[in-house]
């Protein structure tokens, strides 16, 4: 069947997630289930993914109270780091609709360090967070090295190589769907949550 070209089910017996992972962004209610997606916002194939099968995910996974949505933010250059240090700075009800705009918005702003101060300060302050917050946000060093912490440590222990990855961990089954296939990925949910 395709859907295993797609979807490695591990049955293996693999670590939890560490207690201290908490800071990860995360939305949807508190369900057991959650759906961990590996996501750059620098990462075109990334875009697509939040702006064609996310929704699709949310409609059907998120709304009716089945899974939450748990974000992993792989940096993969300076641009997506001050980006994804902005999502954590946000206030949580705010941070779904600003990660929409940036992956919406990701040509002007995801690959040039420069445009990525000026287009997430002018997103900052449109979503309420004054110049100062958003300085002293972007400069927070300690927020900086636990998101390169959280990346390294995630993507080693689930061998995360491919961005957009969805994640769902069920008992000691992994399943990893990689890329932006969205019949494949909602299929594959499809059977993961029988």
């Amino acid at each position: 069947m395709r859907f295993f070209t797609f979807v490695s089910g591990l049955f293996i017996a693999l670590p939890l997630w560490a207690n201290d992972l908490m800071n990860l962004r995360s939305y949807g209610n508190d369900s057991p289930n959650k759906l961990y997606l590996f996501s750059s916002l620098a990462c075109p194939h990334c875009a697509h993914f939040h702006q064609d099968v996310l929704p699709e995910i949310e409609k059907n996974y998120v709304k009716p109270g089945k899974a939450k949505i748990v974000m992993v933010d792989m940096v993969m250059n300076n641009a997506s780091l001050l980006g994804a240090i902005l999502l954590r700075c946000a206030p949580k009800e705010k941070q779904h609709e600003i990660e929409k705009e940036l992956y919406q918005e990701q040509k002007q702003w995801a690959f040039d360090e420069k445009k990525a101060k000026i287009f997430l300060a002018d997103i900052a302050h449109k979503y309420g967070i004054s110049a100062g917050e958003f300085e002293t946000c972007i400069q927070n060093k300690d927020l900086q090295k636990t998101i390169i912490t959280d990346q390294k440590k995630l993507s080693a222990t689930y061998g995360i190589t491919h961005m957009p990855t969805l994640m769902f961990r069920k008992n000691e089954q992994v399943f990893l769907w990689k890329g932006s296939e969205k019949d494949e990925i909602m299929t594959g949910l499809s059977q993961a949550f029988e």
